[in-house]
């Protein structure tokens, strides 16, 4: 992975853009022909010799050529560059869906890069979509608004798909965190201490049964040594 970034900025330095000439297309179709297509989820079978520009590719092509280059400035943490990309992507897409993983691919690098601004107005794009509820726990942690937080977490721990921002495992540890500073004695042992799907995963994650179980029964020796 650490060559292909290499290389991709080499290429990005000698090329202006993705659509004003076929080399950069060329040699991205050739690295990841060796590499693998480990630059995202989106296939990039469409890269050949040819020139690619707008005249001779379909418009679901076109798409995708910003849409690729945006994951990769997202993934080099070129922020400029990937809202750029994201924003002339967002343009060639019909679909409501595809246009709220842009929003979501914006929240990423919003928080990546501690852009406060930036996921604020993303997270007001995105009030419809129910995943956002995550997104929107995690903007709240980071702002200690911990109450709110743990509202969110809760409200997604059944319909938890957010794995492209952290697995399940940090997201029960993180719920765990905020519900207990936010809820009452009796409103954890119902949501929390007894709840089938924390007691699912909590196991799995060192320290956390015994962190929560031994403030609730006020052990708190056990407490302070889980912590």
């Amino acid at each position: 992975m650490e060559y292909m970034l290499l290389v991709m900025s080499m290429i990005h330095r000698i090329s202006e853009t993705v659509l004003s000439t076929g080399i950069y297309a060329w040699l991205f179709g050739s690295i990841t022909k060796v590499f693998g297509n480990s630059m995202g989820e989106y296939p990039c079978q469409w890269y050949t010799h040819r020139p690619c520009t707008e005249e001779n590719l379909g418009e679901s092509e076109v798409c995708e050529a910003h849409l690729v280059k945006s994951l990769f400035f997202i993934r080099i943490m070129d922020k400029e560059k990937a809202l750029e990309h994201l924003k002339v992507t967002k343009t060639k897409i019909v679909v409501v869906g595809q246009k709220m993983d842009l929003v979501f691919y914006t929240l990423q690098l919003g928080f990546f890069d501690m852009d406060f601004d930036l996921i604020s107005k993303s997270i007001d794009k995105a009030k419809k979509k129910n995943r956002l509820e995550v997104y929107e726990g995690l903007y709240f942690m980071s702002t200690r608004n911990f109450k709110k937080a743990a509202k969110l977490f809760l409200g997604s721990i059944s319909t938890f798909t957010t794995y492209e921002v952290f697995p399940c495992d940090t997201f029960i540890l993180y719920t765990v965190l905020t519900i207990i500073i936010s809820l009452d004695r009796v409103s954890l042992k119902q949501k929390v201490v007894d709840s089938p799907k924390i007691l699912t995963m909590i196991g799995k994650i060192p320290y956390l049964s015994e962190f929560l179980n031994s403030l609730y029964d006020c052990q708190y020796k056990s407490f302070f040594l889980s912590i």
